[in-house]
């Protein structure tokens, strides 16, 4: 891998995040979550044109996590049985981080 410092050594991380299926993720990779449908508007804490819950923007407002999390635990709960999907733009750098530092203690 690229030093940790360059944008080479992010983007090789991005490759390998979005080669893994993914279901569960841990909020605190999260950056945003976009809810793809015409169905539903899920209402003040998103961008209400294109159905995002920004997460980033939350936490830079002071939300924590688990706040956070109940949120979107809501939000699954209403929108269940409506027809559209939902992607989750991740944490780059955190997951990449993280990631880095687990597999150091396994080679060390």
């Amino acid at each position: 891998m690229a030093n940790k410092d360059t944008e080479e050594y992010l983007e090789q991380w991005e490759t390998l995040i979005n080669s893994v299926d993914k279901t569960d993720i841990p909020i605190r990779f999260v950056n945003r979550i976009i809810f793809d449908s015409s169905d539903y508007d899920i209402g003040t804490q998103t961008d209400i044109a294109t159905n995002q819950l920004d997460i980033a923007q939350m936490r830079a407002n002071g939300y924590p996590d688990d706040v956070i999390q109940e949120i979107i635990n809501e939000i699954m709960k209403e929108i269940q049985d409506l027809s559209g999907t939902m992607d989750f733009l991740l944490n780059v750098p955190e997951v990449a981080r993280v990631a880095q530092e687990e597999t150091d203690k396994y080679l060390k």
